[in-house]
């Protein structure tokens, strides 16, 4: 695809290479992420908004799995600027959602739960059942980071067995075993541990 495009096209090879960051990242190759980053063109970032949510979405995720706090919050801060910015609730509720899972693997436990109210503020006004169930699945991961194993428990009980969602229910099938069988709650363990070989493969 970059081969086909020319230099005059600058605003698709970036996305190209917003593309291929972002895969980068979520398979955790952050030098390779970060090397596609730094071939995204300014002019792209500057003119395009949907260019700058999702560089600011990876750079962020390429600061936390590096463990670069200080740049982490520089570029959450872009990216929650940025998807408040695109008009779309269950954008900015997306951003938010994540930003609190990130924190969490900082341990900033306080900022993570912050983060989670301001994305169900988010869901709630988006009236979304999905970014709602997204923002309990992944504050049940958070808790389950700080240790609170009841609240956990509250937060994963909180979405549906038939979420259509594949990261909701991958997440509160997850942490809805773990839990079941951390806390030796058999009810929790049926509801979620059955499902969770073909759900989580």
């Amino acid at each position: 695809m970059l081969i086909r495009l020319g230099a005059a096209e600058y605003r698709a090879r970036s996305r190209a290479h917003l593309g291929l960051a972002w895969l980068a990242g979520t398979f955790g190759f952050p030098t390779r992420a970060q090397y596609h980053l730094d071939r995204v063109d300014p002019r792209a970032l500057q003119e395009a908004a949907d260019v700058a949510l999702r560089f600011h979405n990876v750079a962020a995720f390429v600061a936390m799995t590096v463990g670069d706090l200080d740049l982490f919050r520089r570029e959450f801060a872009a990216w929650v600027a940025a998807a408040e910015a695109s008009g779309s609730v269950s954008v900015a509720a997306g951003a938010h959602t994540n930003g609190a899972m990130c924190f969490s693997f900082f341990g900033l436990h306080e900022e993570a739960r912050a983060e989670i109210d301001t994305a169900l503020r988010f869901s709630g006004e988006a009236r979304s059942r999905h970014c709602e169930e997204m923002a309990y699945a992944f504050a049940a991961l958070c808790s389950l980071m700080r240790g609170d194993l009841a609240q956990a428990r509250v937060e994963v009980e909180r979405v549906s067995t038939s979420s259509e969602n594949h990261v909701n229910i991958v997440f509160a099938t997850a942490w809805g075993t773990l839990l079941g069988a951390a806390l030796d709650d058999r009810a929790l363990v049926e509801k979620w541990f059955d499902g969770f070989e073909a759900t989580v493969s």
